[in-house]
């Protein structure tokens, strides 16, 4: 039971990673001069991490269904809210439940905003 429980909390550790980086981004793009050079490199360097990061958990963990929606959780509820904000309610919430979201997507915007023309 005990390593299931390390389980759970290491998918749901890894799940949130991208909110807490969104945090952090954010507060170095306020308090800092982040040039889009900068941005480019902390979301490949973010990406990159992200990749081995969900390799290592697959080689670790035995994935099945269960498994990779919990480790996708947050990204699919947070992606869901920010449609709903855009479709039924036209604009972001301004509470930290609207910003939320936002912040869980930021590590990669600048480099998914390079690749999509």
């Amino acid at each position: 039971m005990n390593i299931k429980l390390n389980k759970w909390w290491t998918l749901v550790g890894l799940s949130l990673l991208p909110s807490v980086l969104g945090f952090i981004i954010n507060f170095l793009v306020i308090q800092f001069p982040v040039n889009g050079f900068m941005m480019f490199v902390m979301s490949f360097l973010f990406y990159a991490y992200w990749l081995y990061a969900g390799y290592k958990i697959k080689k670790a963990y035995d994935m099945n269904v269960f498994t990779i929606g919990l480790a996708h959780s947050v990204g699919l509820l947070s992606l869901a809210y920010l449609g709903y904000q855009v479709i039924y309610v036209g604009a972001f919430h301004t509470n930290a439940l609207g910003l939320a979201p936002q912040l869980y997507f930021i590590p990669g915007l600048s480099l998914v905003s390079r690749l999509i023309p």
